[in-house]
C-alpha cells in the first residue's frame, strides 16, 4: 500500500489483492506468467521490502498517451543526436509476425491477448518518439562519457556497489554497454547493493556474487542466481559486475544476430520480429522509459544517443 497499490489489510487474498500483486510484479519486472501469475514467490517477497521496489506504474489510456507526452530532454541532458536503423520489413509484416506470438496486455490486473490495433499502437515507433517515451530508443551500447568522480558519487551509499566506479567504467568500455545503464540496472536488481546475491552466497564452499539478477528465477531466485554465478565464476563483486556486463552485451545489446541495443529492440526485435524478445507485454518498453530517464537524470553531463527503427 505504501507503494501506491490499491489494497487493504483484510487478512484475505481477495480480487483487489490479486490485481495489486499482478501490477506490482509487472512494475518490478518479476516473473508473472503461467503458474507464477499472481503468486508472491521468494523473489517477489524480497524485492517488496528492498530499497529498489518500484511503486505503482500509472499507464495512461492508449488514446491519451500521445497527447500527454512530456517535452524531450526536459532535464537538459545533452542530446548527441537521433539516428535511424532501417529494416527490410514493413510495419504490417512485422505486426503479422508479432500477432503469432500471443502478445499480452494488462487489463484490470489480468493479462489477456492484445488486439491487433493495441499491438500496432506500441509497435509503431512513430507513436512514441518524443518526450520521456523517446527513451525506449536510447542507444544502450553508447558510452555516456561519465567521469569516475561522478560514478563514484552515484554509487556512494549503495552497499557493496560503493567504491566500484572504476569497475563499471572498465566493463562499459570493454563490452560497449552504457556505464549509466550498468550501474542503474545493478542498483535496481540488488536493492542498492544490499541484496543477498549482491553480498554473496556460498555455493560448494565458494562465495559467489550476482549483481544483475541473471538466472535468478522467481521459483528460487537466490539459489538459482547463486548457481548461475557459480557456473560463471563470479567469485568477487568485481567479477560479477564485469561478468554481468558481458552477459548483457552478448545476449542483447551487442548480440551479433539481433543487435538489440535499445529497449524497443529488446521488446520487438525488428531485425527478426517475434524471435528473441525480452517480454510479451506490448507496453514493456514504454513502461520502462520513466525509470530509464530517472537513471540518466543522475548524470547531468551524460551524452544521449537515440536509435529509432525505420520499417520498409
Amino acid at each position: 500500500k505504501d507503494l501506491g497499490y490499491d489494497v487493504e489489510a483484510t487478512g484475505y487474498f481477495d480480487e483487489k489483492m490479486l490485481i495489486a500483486v499482478n501490477e506490482y510484479k509487472e512494475a518490478n519486472k518479476l516473473g508473472n506468467t503461467g503458474d507464477w501469475e499472481g503468486v508472491i514467490g521468494a523473489q517477489t517477497w524480497s524485492v517488496m521490502f528492498s530499497a529498489g521496489a518500484v511503486a505503482k506504474i500509472i499507464t495512461p489510456d492508449i488514446e491519451e498517451e500521445i497527447e500527454t507526452l512530456p517535452p524531450v530532454n526536459d532535464n537538459k541532458v545533452p542530446d548527441e543526436g537521433t539516428g535511424n536503423t532501417s529494416y527490410n520489413i514493413t510495419l504490417e509484416a512485422a505486426l503479422d509476425k508479432q500477432m503469432k506470438q500471443s502478445p499480452q496486455i494488462q487489463k484490470n490486473g489480468r493479462w489477456v491477448n492484445a488486439s491487433r490495433d493495441e499491438v500496432l499502437q506500441y509497435l509503431d515507433p512513430n507513436n512514441y518518439d518524443e518526450g520521456v517515451y523517446k527513451y525506449q530508443f536510447l542507444d544502450l551500447s553508447a558510452l555516456a562519457g561519465i567521469s569516475e568522480e561522478d560514478m563514484t558519487k552515484y554509487l556512494a551509499g549503495k552497499g557493496i556497489l560503493a567504491g566500484k566506479a572504476s569497475i563499471y567504467l572498465e566493463a562499459a568500455r570493454k563490452y560497449n554497454v552504457s556505464e549509466v545503464y550498468l550501474a542503474a540496472h545493478s542498483s535496481l536488481e540488488t536493492g542498492n547493493g544490499t541484496s543477498t546475491l549482491a553480498k554473496g552466497v556460498v555455493v560448494n564452499g565458494v562465495t559467489v556474487y550476482n549483481m544483475y539478477g541473471i538466472g535468478a528465477y522467481d521459483s528460487d531466485p537466490i539459489g538459482a542466481g547463486a548457481q548461475y554465478a557459480y557456473k560463471m565464476g563470479w567469485t568477487t563483486p568485481e567479477k560479477a559486475i564485469e561478468g554481468g556486463a558481458k552477459w548483457i552485451s552478448e545476449q542483447y545489446i551487442n548480440n551479433a544476430s539481433y543487435k538489440q541495443n535499445t529497449l524497443y529492440k529488446m521488446r520487438w526485435n525488428p531485425a527478426s520480429p517475434g524471435v528473441h524478445q525480452y517480454a510479451t507485454d506490448i507496453g514493456w518498453a514504454v513502461k520502462q522509459t520513466s525509470s530509464i530517464k530517472k537513471m540518466y537524470d543522475n548524470f547531468q553531463n551524460a551524452s544521449l544517443k537515440f536509435d529509432i527503427p525505420t520499417y520498409k
